[in-house]
């Protein structure tokens, strides 16, 4: 929405509820702490990084900071609590890594540079607290409240605020701005780092510079035959485990071995069971007889109350038309009072309705769209064209249109004027008497505000409001379910620990068992998206099994089926990578006399074209523009196939080129090399363009490797 969904007449009164509003949310979880929060959070340490402790107590903290930012701005979300403990998780190490590292290189932040910060360059959602209904920023009131609190407390008192109340507001009020300064010291300490990280390794020696502009600024027009090596199928080509063993020992470097464990894990959902939906059919057929056994509407009414108590059914108060679902409103809108409808079928599930009252002209909403267009000092003007606009959109122009090209409220521009529906008392009167007086269809105005002149187009005028009760019947994941499951994989668990292996175990219990690939410590990759569950792994040796319950998948039985340590992947791990390389590299063996025979048979003739000839799958590409960097048109990674392009002698079809993936028959029919007596004007913007892309990666890259060599002990999931 734009700025007109927030027209109102703002009192400065006004402006300090909301801040007030905005102080007490983010510190009354320290005055009040969470039920959660378990005894002794003040010393429980759940983690440490190099040494350096986290508590329970500040954990705790921001995750409900999070938490409940989350339920204001979107009341009927669910909360993602495992993924928002471990995104604090990961901020918090950062955090604590930063600060180590902040304090080996002496840095500091100064008391003036985070003032200068907080009044200059403010953090926009605590702006957002100060902005008036066009969006703008009320600096007077923001700096009245932060830099002059005692102003601010004279405001209160003379809107009646008691004493005690405005010593408590005056000490949120400290509260929200240490708790910025803060974050603002944090985040320039973090932008220091950054800079001295990214200039540290976005040092560009001038060769490299030169070679870089070479590649850039050289081109060459190629046409060319590929023979590749899926002509030829793998069971043509052998390789013996000696070869893949010596290639291996070769190249163990290649393979390096992080912390990693694998595991395997049955899944019991957390789903109605068969005899939960042949409950609720039973239901709803016990329901619908008893409906078409009454004889009248009174009768039904008074069994369809009988029921709506028995199966947990709502009753809803009066709702404007417009805000019902509308396959319920179809439905209600054809019945009398006290009349019941039914079975319906919902996305929630089979719906029974009854219509309880309806009321017309009470609690009108509109929906409307417009045009705004503001007045500054030339309101003669502005209101001219406005005249012109209202003018333009009754002979017909699409209103919409007009809006998105015309109208200087962004939001609702955007919408093509669109406002929704909203009630009296949302808009400032000149406007909201304007839409409420026209009939729906029309389009009425120049409307004069504080803030323009408005074209109103009122779409919609709803007056009629309802008020029903519904019982929805759907399978439910009953308690005698839950039981019945908690008892399979408590039993579950307690096969595997006494010996069974999970996959006998899974067998007999019909359930499909499941192995993760290697995961690593801290990685992105965890089984089933639990870092807690990956964390438990870590915690434990080879054969050790848990039970959990993890929302979204129901309950799970894991065993930890591998364990690995720092060091080489060991063979067994990468035998099929090898594997793969080496029967590609012994197929391009064997492509070579054919590679060299098309060569032959295209010089001959004088035309690539030749190669068709003898072969139809064997084609020609072009690829104008190539450049010296590997890129090969279908082929990726090719970098001596366009390395032998700036080589080549032009207009010859020479010896064939070996490449990763086959061989290739080339002509080069232009090349246009880089004028290297340029470079030397250029040098200085090649440079700083490399160092930038260095930079912006630098520190990425940087902080990886700290946590990567980092001692990080996550204790979350330990009994505490």
């Amino acid at each position: 929405m734009g700025a007109i969904t927030k027209i109102r007449q703002l009192s400065p009164y006004f402006m300090a509820t909301v801040l007030v509003v905005f102080v007490a949310f983010m510190v009354i979880q320290d005055m009040n702490p969470g039920s959660n929060q378990r005894s002794g959070g003040e010393s429980t340490i759940i983690g440490e990084v190099n040494g350096e402790k986290i508590t329970l107590s500040e954990f705790e903290k921001r995750v409900r900071e999070i938490v409940d930012m989350q339920r204001q701005q979107n009341p009927n979300m669910e909360i993602d609590d495992e993924n928002i403990r471990q995104q604090i998780w990961e901020m918090m190490v950062s955090e604590l890594l930063l600060k180590q590292e902040v304090k080996k290189m002496g840095m500091t932040v100064t008391a003036n540079e985070i003032r200068d910060k907080f009044f200059y360059d403010t953090p926009q959602e605590l702006l957002q607290m100060f902005m008036d209904s066009t969006g703008r920023v009320d600096s007077k009131m923001f700096v009245q409240v932060m830099a002059h609190p005692d102003e601010y407390a004279a405001l209160l008192r003379q809107n009646g605020v008691g004493d005690e109340e405005v010593g408590a507001r005056l000490k949120q009020i400290e509260t929200i701005r240490q708790s910025f300064e803060d974050r603002i010291a944090q985040q320039q300490l973090e932008e220091a780092v950054r800079s001295g990280v990214g200039a540290a390794a976005s040092i560009v020696s001038p060769t490299q510079a030169e070679l870089t502009w070479v590649t850039q600024n050289s081109s060459a027009d190629v046409q060319f035959v590929a023979i590749t090596s899926d002509r030829i199928a793998d069971n043509q080509v052998s390789v013996t485990d000696a070869e893949i063993a010596s290639w291996y020992e070769k190249h163990k470097d290649r393979f390096e071995q992080k912390r990693s464990r694998r595991i395997k894990y049955l899944v019991f959902p957390h789903v109605p069971s068969a005899k939960d939906t042949a409950n609720s059919i039973k239901q709803s057929a016990d329901l619908q007889a008893a409906l078409i056994a009454a004889t009248d509407t009174t009768r039904r009414d008074s069994i369809f109350t009988s029921y709506l108590e028995r199966y947990n059914g709502i009753s809803k108060p009066f709702t404007p038309a417009h805000e019902i679902d509308p396959n319920i409103l179809v439905a209600l809108q054809g019945l009398q009072v006290h009349e019941v409808f039914g079975p319906l079928s919902t996305a929630e599930g089979v719906t029974y309705l009854r219509l309880d009252a309806r009321r017309d002209g009470v609690d009108a909403v509109v929906r409307a769209s417009h045009i705004l267009l503001p007045h500054e000092t030339d309101t003669a003007s502005v209101q001219k064209a406005a005249s012109d606009l209202l003018a333009r959109a009754r002979k017909g122009e699409d209103f919409a249109l007009l809006a998105s090209q015309n109208s200087k409220d962004p939001g609702s521009a955007r919408q093509g004027g669109d406002l929704g529906y909203f009630s009296k008392g949302k808009m400032v009167k000149e406007f909201e008497d304007a839409a409420f007086g026209a009939e729906a269809g029309s389009i009425v105005g120049p409307v004069k505000s504080q803030f323009g002149f408005h074209i109103i187009k009122v779409t919609d005028k709803v007056t009629q409001q309802l008020s029903w009760s519904q019982i929805t019947i759907k399978p439910v994941f009953s308690s005698p379910t839950r039981n019945i499951i908690a008892a399979n994989s408590s039993q579950a668990l307690k096969k595997i620990e006494e010996g069974a292996t999970i996959d006998n175990v899974g067998k007999e219990l019909k359930l499909q068992v499941v192995e993760s690939p290697l995961f690593e410590q801290n990685g992105r990759s965890a089984p089933l998206n639990s870092r807690e569950l990956a964390a438990w792994a870590f915690d434990n040796e080879k054969g050790a099994a848990v039970r959990r319950d993890l929302k979204q998948y129901g309950t799970v039985v894991a065993q930890v089926t591998d364990t690995r340590e720092p060091g080489v992947k060991p063979l067994d791990d990468v035998k099929d990578i090898i594997k793969s390389r080496l029967v590609r590299k012994k197929k391009v063996d064997q492509l070579a006399s054919l590679a060299r025979s098309v060569a032959e048979n295209c010089r001959n003739a004088g035309t690539l074209d030749a190669a068709s000839q003898g072969d139809p799958t064997l084609t020609v590409t072009t690829q104008l523009g190539l450049k010296n960097d590997g890129n090969l048109q279908g082929f990726g990674g090719e970098y001596a196939v366009t390395h032998a392009a700036f080589s080549k002698k032009l207009n010859d079809i020479g010896e064939p080129v070996r490449g990763e993936r086959g061989w290739y028959v080339m002509y080069v029919t232009n090349r246009t090399e880089a004028d290297k007596s340029k470079f030397t004007a250029e040098r200085s913007a090649v440079m700083s363009n490399m160092a930038s892309m260095t930079r912006n990666s630098a520190y990425f890259q940087w902080m990886t490797r700290l946590r990567e060599n980092a001692d990080i002990k996550d204790l979350r999931n330990r009994p505490q």
